[in-house]
């Protein structure tokens, strides 16, 4: 599935992108809900592809398959959205490689896309919002 992904993206093939964006959120919430108030560890596979979905994104100039740029490059995929696993050690280590990744290809949008959504995820946890 993560190999069609990538050859989704390099087609931009938008409608299949969609279908494969929710099969792999559906997976990596699944994984978080097993955990529960744990921190989660997903499969190397997992983050291996958030990375080379990055980089993917990264080399094209299409905007028709930006919204991958959010679970991915943002971090949704490993952190999750309201959520209340932790974040474990290596997932942490894999989201700042991911935002090193994205500057390696200077795509400061990747790198706000993060912040942001770790700004509102610590906003959710710490707040109660």
């Amino acid at each position: 599935m993560a190999d069609l992904l990538i050859i989704t993206i390099r087609e931009g093939n938008e409608t299949v992108a969609k279908l494969l964006n929710d099969f792999f959120y559906d997976s990596y919430k699944k994984i978080r809900e097993k955990a529960g108030i744990n921190p989660v560890d997903f499969p190397i596979s997992y983050y291996d592809l958030v990375s080379r979905v990055i980089e993917e994104m990264s080399t094209i100039q299409s905007k028709r398959l930006y919204f991958l740029a959010y679970p991915t490059a943002g971090g949704v995929w490993l952190s999750g959205e309201f959520s209340n696993a932790k974040t474990s050690q290596i997932t942490y280590q894999w989201l700042y490689s991911n935002i090193k990744l994205s500057l390696r290809y200077d795509r400061q949008d990747f790198v706000e896309i993060f912040w942001k959504n770790s700004h509102q995820y610590k906003q959710y946890y710490t707040h109660g919002i």
